[in-house]
């Protein structure tokens, strides 16, 4: 289990009293040793970037506690002047090797960039952590989804957690990360083509894959210029992630207009809820509730749940349906 941290705007404070800096560091540094050294963690001084600490757990609860333990220490330290350091803590589990007696891996990038993505004062983690955490933590410890985001150098959409207890802040400026992502609680659009069935019943090998060609085109197409966080193709029909849902009613729309093109006609439903992911997978309740209103929903007109029509403004395209 990897625990780093580094100090938010260390730069200015070295630039602006290298003294009180070097003596707040002491500080710091005595602080990480206490809070880690509880439940074992190693702290590898090779791997420190000067205002930085790399530390290995072989508990991911342990870590977890050590995280609160260093917030709750340093927020109630006593700092040499003025100067009273921000740390930003990232947890991450993953495979750590051991390269000319030091510890490398793909594990090291993706905790250096989960801690490049959140501030001074906050604690973030990897699915990995919360999964292997949890269970050891008790109740006053929880795990705040801060939604699905693109980090830089790191592949796909990645979860980002918040650590969140009674001696921890609570309020943070969003993440720093490639985009604004894609919140808990999304948009989804569940698009289905009518006829296709039949249609391939009646087609030959070439039309058959003509027809499944422009399906997927058309659904990745419209996606793709319409500021999506997530897109699956479901056989003759999609379901879509936004993060607003005014871009999740223009993707149902440019969708619906392409495959007229083709001379298909969608079924269309837009629906607001919370969305969780195993394995990059969306799962929930309200995923079901989006494909039963795509199942009521009248050819060629884009059907909205109540929640979506909350934040949705009415157009003569729409209808709203109960799910």
């Amino acid at each position: 289990m990897l625990f780093l941290t580094d100090v938010e705007g260390s730069t200015g404070h070295w630039q602006r009293d290298p003294t009180r800096m070097s003596a707040a560091m002491d500080v710091l540094d005595r602080a990480v040793e206490s809070a880690v050294s509880g439940d074992g963690g190693e702290i590898v001084r090779s791997r420190g970037e000067g205002d930085s600490h790399f530390v290995v757990f072989a508990s991911a609860a342990g870590a977890v506690r050590s995280a609160e333990r260093l917030q709750l220490l340093l927020s109630e330290a006593d700092w040499p002047g003025n100067i009273a350091l921000r740390v930003r803590i990232a947890i991450h589990a993953g495979d750590l090797k051991m390269r000319n007696g030091a510890y490398d891996g793909v594990a090291i990038v993706h905790a250096v960039r989960l801690r490049s993505t959140c501030h001074g004062g906050q604690v973030v983690a990897s699915r990995a952590i919360v999964d292997l955490a949890t269970p050891g933590l008790d109740d006053r410890l929880s795990f705040e989804s801060l939604g699905r985001h693109r980090v830089r150098d790191a592949a796909g959409w990645i979860e980002i957690f918040q650590l969140c207890g009674p001696s921890l802040p609570a309020s943070f400026p969003p993440l720093v990360t490639l985009d604004t992502g894609l919140p808990p609680i999304a948009a989804i659009v569940a698009l289905d083509a009518i006829g296709t069935t039949q249609a391939v019943e009646q087609s030959s090998p070439d039309e058959e894959r003509t027809l499944w060609g422009n399906l997927v085109e058309l659904f990745a197409g419209s996606f793709s210029t319409s500021g999506g966080q997530y897109l699956k193709q479901l056989g003759d029909g999609c379901v879509a992630l936004f993060a607003d849902p005014d871009d999740a009613l223009a993707f149902a729309r440019r969708a619906r207009d392409d495959a007229r093109r083709h001379g298909i006609s969608l079924k269309s439903a837009v629906h607001f809820g919370r969305i969780e992911f195993i394995r990059d997978e969306p799962i929930g309740r309200e995923l079901i509730v989006a494909f039963a209103l795509q199942d009521k929903a009248p050819a060629d007109r884009i059907a909205l749940s109540p929640a979506a029509a909350a934040f949705i403004s009415q157009g003569a395209d729409l209808v709203i349906i109960e799910p």
